[in-house]
């Protein structure tokens, strides 16, 4: 079981599945089709699965600057919209 330590000090379970949703929202949110974002989403999810194999326990900032580095060689808007979206809402 993987851990995440949040913004606020709490730990949570790292979930793919939630993962997955936010890399497909950034996409979507750059029209890109469906299938495109769900290709996407799913091939970033898995990379950074494979790489967290090597951590019990990952901080949150780690974790998307982690995202961020696969999801640049997908689509480079798609990686700004993901890093910056927390800065906004």
């Amino acid at each position: 079981m993987k851990i995440v330590v949040k913004r606020r000090g709490h730990n949570q379970e790292f979930d793919p599945k939630k993962l997955y949703a936010s890399i497909y929202a950034a996409c979507i949110t750059l029209r890109m089709r469906e299938g495109q974002a769900e290709l996407i989403a799913d091939n970033v999810t898995k990379d950074v699965t494979d790489d967290l194999s090597h951590h019990h326990q990952v901080d949150s900032k780690e974790l998307v600057l982690i995202v961020v580095r696969y999801l640049e060689q997908y689509n480079s808007d798609a990686a700004y919209l993901y890093k910056t979206h927390r800065d906004i809402s």
